[in-house]
């Protein structure tokens, strides 16, 4: 069983329906028209679409209703295409009004519109879309609407009779923009038009991806296909921002935070920029005419997700800076050969996910969805945050919920945070307490529990000691070679936390471990803290490169533990045999070169792995 895809941002979409729908039932379906008036109550659907593409979906996300006053951003952008911001701005303002949707007032001073939100910005922006007679400029509307759904949308006849029937508030105000040469022609053509669009089946999904389509700029994320020029994008959310909640709107933009638009079908649509739309759908209507439910829903995942425009300025990045799996780049420990056949065949269930920059709800969400599709189960998953520069409230609850169902799934989880500013960070494991703040470290920890799984005990804290004859220097070598070997080394003891080899002293010697641990540390690139270059237990070389090239040595070796050690001076080294009888001088050689080769192929497969 492999965790579900995204399920994360899923889960706590289902936490937020389930608290606002279990809240006291307060509104009622809008009841000026007749069709609305019927519509179910109960009804209650939450989705959101992010600017990638990534849709969640709960509740009634799939039942259709009329898109009613959505459209009018919509609209408003075809009206900007057709006409420019100039055009546009002569025949409707972007000022908002303090009033009701509905309200039949215009500028006292230049007689047009306050904004495209109300109905008579949105009558008189209807009217500005171009077409060869009004069958021709529904299909262009459809055809835009259709753009930022990924599919084909059709009119509800019954709703659209339904409002021209009823719609003499708003025949009254066609008739004034009318006498104010707002609307140039028949003012019931444009009207008619305006009822018709209004009338447009859409559902929660459908609303999920026209914000995407917006965060987007202007591009369908699922389809590719765009759906309103770049350039008139910012303009749309504009008026979404301070005119899209009607008289509600500055509440709104203070609680929530972002752009938005209502319908009096029970729709709500926010978009974040560059992030994520959210779409709530719910008939009751509050005084203003907006989703009860919808604008809780709204107020609830801006909380939770830190979505607010201005508590979150900086725009999500991509998470995963490299991954990788212990199969093709493990730790620097270095291991025996029956642990290297192990971590060959099984490293693969060891996953490494790097990340950097800003974690943000996208971010956070796209990093959940490629472990979900990948993790195996059982597995360790290890996520380095050394690179991160902030992680905010979305990607904390995306995160930990990820941490706590992949544990739930049995994966063993590992949090690499060296400057411990995320509070969810793992506790070290008391085996190896450099886990929770050594990349390096962690991947070791997993590598052992990975072993052991195996049937394979790992070296362990190297409390048993390895004959000469059994470590790496000797494998293959005749009985006589090594007792040649074993009387020209001597065998020295290092405490806990010494450094027994030191960068830039001379290579006087090669060292081979008999018990212990030791790791090898170099001082990094920026003359800051060490880095870890290698981990070497029992059985395993050190000092070996530079006892090879005569230069000093460019490396340090600490202690882990107690040590025990066999050392082969450079003089010693020069007295060993090296005749038809015995060659153990170039019997060293190859031990030695074995090593470094092998090395050199696990760096070159961690280049690889990492690139």
């Amino acid at each position: 069983m492999t965790v579900p895809p995204a399920s994360s941002v899923r889960r706590i979409l289902m936490s937020v329906h389930a608290s606002v729908g279990a809240e006291p039932p307060a509104g009622a379906p809008a009841s000026y028209i007749p069709e609305l008036a019927v519509a179910d109550p109960a009804l209650f659907g939450v989705a959101t679409a992010t600017a990638d593409g990534d849709v969640h979906e709960v509740g009634d996300t799939r039942h259709a209703f009329t898109i009613q006053s959505i459209s009018k951003p919509l609209l408003y952008g075809m009206a900007l295409e057709d006409h420019g911001v100039d055009g546009v701005r002569a025949k409707v303002g972007v000022e908002p009004t303090g009033e009701a949707f509905n309200s039949i007032r215009l500028d006292e001073e230049s007689g047009t519109p306050f904004n495209p939100m109300v109905n008579a910005g949105a009558i008189a922006t209807t009217g500005m879309v171009r077409g060869e007679g009004a069958e021709h400029r529904m299909a262009r509307i459809l055809a835009t609407v259709g753009r930022y759904v990924g599919r084909r949308v059709a009119v509800d006849e019954a709703v659209h009779l339904s409002e021209r029937a009823t719609g003499h508030r708003n025949r009254a105000i066609a008739h004034l923009l009318r006498n104010a040469d707002v609307l140039e022609g028949d003012p019931e053509e444009a009207l008619d038009l305006y009822f018709r669009q209004c009338a447009i089946l859409v559902t929660c999904r459908d609303l999920a991806l026209i914000g995407a389509t917006l965060a987007n700029r202007g591009v369908n994320p699922v389809t590719g296909e765009r759906a309103l020029e770049e350039r008139h994008v910012a303009r749309v959310l504009s008026v979404m921002a301070t005119c899209g909640m009607y008289d509600a709107a500055g509440q709104w933009l203070f609680d929530v935070g972002l752009p938005a638009k209502s319908g009096v079908a029970g729709g709500v649509l926010a978009v974040l920029p560059g992030q994520i739309g959210i779409a709530a759908f719910a008939p009751p209507l509050d005084e203003y005419g907006n989703s009860v439910r919808g604008v809780r829903v709204c107020a609830e995942l801006s909380r939770r997700f830190a979505l607010h425009l201005f508590e979150t300025p900086r725009p999500g990045t991509a998470a995963i800076r490299r991954r990788w799996t212990a199969a093709t780049a493990g730790s620097r420990r270095r291991r025996t050969e029956p642990e290297r056949t192990v971590l060959r065949a099984w490293g693969r269930m060891v996953r490494v996910y790097e990340l950097h920059g800003d974690l943000g709800f996208t971010a956070a969400a796209a990093l959940a969805r490629a472990v979900g599709e990948e993790m195996p189960e059982h597995g360790f998953a290890i996520f380095d945050i050394g690179r991160v520069t902030g992680v905010n409230r979305a990607a904390r609850a995306i995160l930990a919920d990820l941490r706590e169902s992949l544990e739930g799934a049995g994966t063993h989880v590992v949090v690499v945070d060296p400057g411990g500013r995320w509070e969810a960070r793992t506790d070290p494991p008391p085996s190896h307490p450099d886990a929770g703040t050594d990349l390096d470290a962690a991947i070791e920890w997993c590598e052992d529990l990975l072993l052991r799984r195996r049937g394979v005990e790992p070296h362990g804290d190297g409390a048993r000691e390895v004959p000469l004859a059994d470590t790496d220097l000797c494998r293959d070598m005749p009985a006589a070679e090594v007792a040649e070997l074993a009387a020209a080394v001597e065998r020295i003891e290092v405490p806990a936390g010494a450094v027994f080899l030191r960068e830039g002293d001379p290579p006087d010697a090669l060292l081979v471990l008999a018990r212990g641990r030791a790791r090898v540390m170099a001082v990094g690139a920026d003359g800051g803290v060490p880095v870890r270059l290698a981990a070497v237990g029992p059985g395993m070389l050190l000092g070996e490169a530079a006892f090879i090239d005569g230069l000093p040595r460019s490396a340090s070796a600490v202690a882990e533990t107690d040590v025990v050690a066999y050392r082969l001076s450079r003089e010693a080294f020069g007295e060993v045999g090296d005749h038809d009888d015995l060659r153990t001088r170039s019997h060293v050689l190859a031990g030695v070169a074995r090593t470094l080769a092998d090395r050199m192929r696990r760096v070159s497969a961690e280049l690889a792995a990492m690139s």
